[in-house]
């Protein structure tokens, strides 16, 4: 008998299942980051709030890095296109805002 490929859809399907349960939920929590912080501290039994210019720095600046890379590896190497991948960001970015406001 002659012996076939493997053709088998596991690997994928496993691939997949892992991009759902633990890919996408990272990168929207840190999408979310900025609208959600707030609403998260001030829930606390004392409440807590962002203080000085590094904390603002950081919870804002990680969804800015996550939008870029997502926008640079999800779009289409194209020479003379580098205005895209920030349009991308943040039009991605506003997406989150309006789907969190």
């Amino acid at each position: 008998m002659a012996r076939r490929s493997d053709t088998s859809c596991g690997g994928i399907g496993c691939a997949g299942l892992l991009l759902v349960l633990f890919v996408l939920p990272t990168v929207g929590y840190l999408l979310a980051l900025p609208l959600a912080l707030p609403d998260l501290l001030a829930e606390q039994t004392s409440p807590q709030q962002l203080h000085g210019f590094g904390p603002y720095l950081i919870v804002h600046a990680v969804p800015v890095l996550v939008a870029l890379l997502l926008a640079l590896f999800a779009g289409r190497r194209r020479v003379g296109g580098w205005w895209l991948v920030p349009a991308r960001a943040a039009a991605l970015l506003a997406l989150v805002a309006a789907a969190l406001w």
